[in-house]
């Protein structure tokens, strides 16, 4: 503690002691100084010690500062706006840390001051669409309606604003509330749909036409202009002590809305009485009392309360009736049309690629369509759907479907009611009769089909191929010999072409209706007698002279010569000279071979 006293400076130290026989008297040393001084001072010392403690201890300092916190604020921030500004980053940087940490909680604690706000303007959210709804029903199915239509294409007017012009008796368009003695617009609101220029504009031309009329026809201070009327619009105007409401509307409110006026705006000045008294040109502190402005904006119809007729009042129900029956139409077209796709991909021949769209947009399908089977347009047409519409793409292709085959081959064979076509599997299988040259073609034909491997012709038959086939033995068994050495049969030998040549006769038209092509081949011969020359020479000479007399006789067939010679010579059997003779006989004979062609291709049997 003997830091807190000042020590004593020379001249006070030779002040203060004695002379020196006075020393000699009563001397006093520096600890009985002390002991004096603190025998003197021991109460202020004791404070200079609490005061040092108070000065080194922070936990006392922030002791003291609250004591005096609240009432410091509340001292500082009367006089300027520098404690805001000093304390607005630190407060928004807490709240932003709050709400990421703390979010429900401040959900929770905004909930009941937000939620009833909420509700509220939704409810008179809907309530303003319902009375909008009703009007407009109201207009549209009345007669009265109908004139006011009718009105606005006589007038060229919008239907709006005749039915306006008709029903309204006033509306509240803008309010604005004005600083009395600086003009600053401290609140502006406008009624839903109104178009209205710069609202601190206004503010400053509505100030500016008070001023005038003030300064050219008030006789007294207090005056000022309460009415304005400017065409189909009226400026009502209310001054306060130290605020002016000022409202634009159209038509004739009635005598009492000043009063709604009035009260409105000492109900503003008297929450904003301090804020105002201190007003600075800051109008941030008003926004909250702008929802009084928005009580102002009313409007009054003719016949508001007036009921509406019946057909209005049954509408709702119509509406939902219609919109429930056009949904379940729409519903019970879409599924019938499936019903449609599927019975358009049982059709054989028709693959469905796809199918989108619906009964609204229209259907869009895609289909392979093989050229024999059932045309898809006409099964769409005959679905019997109304107001059906589709747009329909169609891809050829060759379907293998058995009934499509099938179809195929009836097409491109044409067979005759006699005969069946049946088609399993890859074979073909012809059933019944038809002519020989059908079924020879036909088996080509087939086999050229797509879907088609082989061709079974073994059950169907051509009832002429056996008196053929008899006509083709006879004419092959007849046997004519000939002299030895000569050209022409004998005489006996001539019955037998005789008989031949009905045979040829009878062959050739019967091979002409079954389509076939029928040639006679003649095959000379001569017995092992005289030279190889000679015998060749003889054997074709023999067949040339048989060809001859079948001409002669009215054979038309074709017919060709061979001369083997002595080579197909029968044999000599062992029975002595007269069967050797025997045998050179039947060699000296010529050999009838029919021959039958379908379209130049052989046919080896049939």
């Amino acid at each position: 503690m003997d830091s807190l006293i000042p020590p004593l400076s020379p001249q006070e130290r030779e002040e203060t002691q004695p002379e020196a026989p006075k020393k000699r008297e009563g001397e006093r040393t520096a600890d009985e100084l002390q002991r004096l001084r603190a025998l003197l001072f021991q109460r202020e010392l004791g404070q200079l010690r609490d005061i040092e403690a108070r000065l080194n201890d922070p936990a006392l300092h922030a002791k003291d500062i609250s004591r005096v916190l609240a009432e410091a604020i509340a001292l500082r921030a009367g006089k300027d706006e520098r404690l805001s500004r000093a304390l607005q980053p630190t407060v928004e940087s807490i709240f932003r840390s709050s709400v990421r940490q703390n979010r429900s909680d401040l959900a929770t604690t905004l909930f009941p001051l937000m939620g009833p706000a909420i509700r509220k303007s939704i409810a008179e959210t809907f309530h303003t669409m319902l009375q909008s709804l009703n009007k407009a029903l109201e207009m549209a199915f009345s007669w009265k309606g109908l004139r006011w239509r009718f009105e606005a294409l006589r007038t060229g007017k919008s239907f709006a604003e005749v039915v306006l012009l008709h029903t309204l008796v006033y509306r509240v368009e803008q309010v604005f509330l004005i600083h009395a003695e600086t003009g600053l617009l401290i609140g502006h609101v406008s009624n839903e749909g109104v178009e209205f220029q710069d609202a601190d504009l206004v503010s400053g031309m509505l100030t500016a036409v008070q001023d005038f009329v003030k300064d050219c026809f008030a006789s007294r201070s207090e005056e000022s202009l309460d009415t304005l009327q400017m065409g189909e619009r009226t400026l009502m105007v209310e001054k306060g002590t130290q605020l002016v409401l000022a409202c634009v509307l159209r038509g004739t409110p009635p005598a009492a809305f000043r009063g709604t006026l009035r009260d409105t705006l000492e109900l503003i000045e008297l929450e904003a009485a301090e804020a105002l008294e201190n007003f600075q040109g800051d109008t941030s502190f008003f926004t909250p009392l702008l929802r009084y402005l928005n009580d102002c904006l009313v409007s009054r119809y003719v016949d508001d309360n007036a009921p509406l007729p019946w057909p209005v009042k049954c509408l709702p129900v119509l509406l939902l009736l219609l919109i429930a029956g056009g949904v379940g139409f729409v519903w019970w077209q879409e599924r019938a049309f499936s019903h449609v796709l599927d019975d358009l991909r049982r059709t054989p021949g028709v693959v469905v690629t796809e199918a989108a769209g619906g009964y609204i947009k229209g259907w869009r399908v895609t289909a392979l369509r093989d050229p024999l089977s059932r045309n898809p347009a006409e099964i769409l047409d005959k679905a019997d759907i109304p107001g059906l519409r589709y747009s329909l793409s169609l891809v050829p292709f060759t379907s293998l479907e058995p009934d499509m085959v099938t179809a195929r081959l009836r097409k491109a064979l044409d067979a005759p009611g006699s005969a069946r076509l049946r088609f399993e599997g890859d074979t073909l299988y012809l059933e019944g009769s038809a002519s020989l040259g059908w079924i020879l073609a036909t088996t080509d034909k087939a086999l050229a089909l797509p879907g088609v491997e082989r061709v079974d012709s073994t059950q169907i038959r051509d009832p002429r191929t056996e008196r053929l086939r008899q006509l083709i033995d006879a004419v092959q068994s007849t046997r004519v010999e000939f002299p030895l050495g000569k050209d022409a049969p004998v005489p006996e030998e001539r019955e037998k072409l005789t008989r031949a040549v009905d045979n040829l006769a009878e062959l050739a038209s019967l091979a002409n209706q079954m389509d076939l092509s029928a040639t006679l081949l003649i095959y000379g011969h001569a017995d092992p007698t005289g030279t190889e020359k000679r015998n060749y020479e003889l054997s074709e000479a023999r067949a040339t002279t048989l060809a001859s007399m079948l001409y002669s006789r009215g054979v038309a067939m074709p017919i060709t010569t061979y001369g083997f010679g002595a080579q197909y010579a029968v044999g000599q059997a062992a029975g002595g000279e007269a069967d050797a003779k025997a045998s050179q006989q039947r060699s000296r004979r010529i050999e009838l071979k029919v021959h039958l062609t379908f379209l130049g291709k052989s046919l080896m049997s049939f």
